[in-house]
């Protein structure tokens, strides 16, 4: 069991809510993993907890605090989801729930993530670009970018699942994103299989990068994957 409960705050002037999940027997003195889960258009906190990753931490007797951002309507598309501008609202807010959350718990800011499906996973990959030097890694889910400008020098390490039947985003999206986390970690070209199948891990990376991509797949998670992304994330100690 964990604690459960809904924080409110303002951020970029908007009032803005976010779920939080605290392991039952927190203890204040020891620093825990910090885990952004971010959830999809017109979404919920709610179905964020739903992925599942905080469950696959739990059953193997893991500790670590998450927090589930709710998304307000974002005009442009007319849904309620993510700005993922350098400039816009939404970075405040993460900014924001960041500040808080390390000001009120004992978190190991050397293992903070992000990690979200479909425009959630642009918003984690737009934190990737914009928070690559406060974000140990991210584990997006059939979702592209960064789409904006603004990268910092540093970039995290990076675990992508996507189908090659997915409609709601372009192979070539899915494609341009790999490469920009294998670029900006100077990987090579060559690649090794590792577990779950099919995923590969490329070489020489100055931080891990790897590639989950699912024959026969939509737009959706894979079997298992709130285990896996949770085992990826658990690997940074």
């Amino acid at each position: 069991m964990t604690a459960l409960f809904t924080r409110t705050t303002t951020a970029a002037n908007k009032t803005r809510t976010y779920f939080v999940d605290i392991p039952v027997g927190y203890n204040p003195n020891v620093a825990l993993p910090f885990v952004f889960v971010i959830h999809h258009r017109n979404g919920t906190s709610a179905q964020a907890y739903s992925y599942g990753v905080q469950d696959a931490a739990q059953i193997e007797g893991k500790k670590a605090i998450f927090v589930y951002p709710q998304g307000i309507l974002y005009a442009p598309a007319n849904a309620v989801g993510w700005d993922l501008s350098a400039t816009g609202y939404d970075v405040p807010f993460f900014q924001t729930m960041y500040d808080e959350m390390t000001a009120d718990y004992c978190i190991d800011k050397n293992r903070v993530f992000a990690t979200g499906f479909s425009w959630g996973s642009d918003m984690t990959n737009s934190l990737g670009c914009y928070w690559g030097d406060k974000l140990r890694a991210i584990a997006p889910a059939s979702g592209g970018g960064p789409y904006q400008g603004g990268c910092v020098a540093t970039a995290p390490a990076f675990r992508i699942t996507y189908g090659d039947g997915d409609t709601s985003y372009s192979q070539s999206t899915f494609a341009s994103t790999v490469q920009y986390y294998r670029q900006a970690n100077g990987c090579g070209p060559a690649s090794d299989p590792v577990s779950p199948s099919p995923c590969v891990l490329y070489q020489n990376c100055q931080k891990p990068v790897i590639e989950c991509k699912y024959i026969g797949m939509g737009h959706a998670f894979p079997p298992g994957w709130g285990a896996s992304t949770w085992d990826f994330l658990d690997t940074f100690q």
